[in-house]
């Protein structure tokens, strides 16, 4: 009996916190570190985690959702569902209109019958369907921010969707907080990283991933930290996030 699929968005309705990045390291760890099979799944319209991963063109997310054609392409040992501008545009506007919309990725995760060990969702900084439709299709959500103020409001702002949400998303819980970009040396970012270890948050924090210029050398180059940069600052940071994280959602690890 295949185990159940671990399904994980990556989630902040705030831009500019990490976590595209975030979502292809931790995809690419999982598989190449605890051989997991690994599904990432961009709902973004702006598709960087083609980008990050050094894909230009082919199926993208309304093939699937739109016309039932699951297609992904393979790549450092994961699966890649892209996403394009126009086409994922086109997607959210439709689900604005469909009441059941919301259920459009728990069902078509359903219909893979258990295909992948883990799902992860790239998720846009907005709250629209796709982003309620990840909630709800998800077992548990992670939620990168920097250290900035408005960034952490983007936390609240997760918790809030989420109990909006809570009665299609009722087994869905907040997994962890992943501090990044952090600067140790930044008073500002010292006084907001206390400031949560000393909330009801605190327990939900992961490990900081230290701010470093590989992570966007690494995008640019189109390879994933683990390659372009092994022994980085930013991907020694993004390991500890990742033991945590086998840990914390029961990851079933047979290494």
């Amino acid at each position: 009996m295949k185990n159940p699929t671990i399904v994980i968005s990556v989630i902040n309705q705030k831009g500019g916190v990490g976590k595209t990045i975030t979502a292809v390291t931790l995809a690419t760890g999982l598989a190449r570190q605890y051989g997991q099979r690994v599904l990432l799944i961009d709902l973004d319209a702006q598709g960087n985690c083609a980008d990050c991963l050094g894909i230009d063109a082919g199926p993208d997310l309304s093939v699937w959702l739109d016309n039932n054609k699951f297609m992904p392409q393979p790549i450092y040992d994961i699966d890649l569902i892209r996403s394009e501008r126009l086409t994922t545009s086109r997607l959210v506007k439709r689900l604005a209109m469909e009441p059941a919309g919301v259920f459009i990725l728990k069902d078509a995760l359903d219909d893979l019958d258990k295909a992948y060990d883990i799902v992860l969702f790239d998720c846009p900084p907005a709250d629209d369907g796709l982003s309620s439709a990840a909630i709800v299709a998800s077992n548990f959500l992670l939620i990168p921010t920097t250290l900035e103020t408005t960034s952490v409001k983007g936390v609240t702002e997760v918790f809030d969707r989420l109990k909006a949400l809570r009665r299609l998303a009722n087994l869905t819980t907040v997994l962890g907080i992943i501090p990044t970009q952090h600067e140790r040396v930044t008073n500002h970012t010292r006084i907001q990283l206390e400031n949560l270890v000393g909330s009801p948050l605190g327990k939900l924090l992961f490990p900081p991933v230290p701010k470093d210029i590989k992570v966007d050398e690494a995008k640019t180059s189109g390879r994933p930290l683990w390659i372009y940069a092994p022994q980085a600052r930013a991907t020694l940071g993004y390991n500890n996030v990742l033991t945590r994280l086998v840990l914390d959602a029961g990851v079933n690890v047979s290494l």
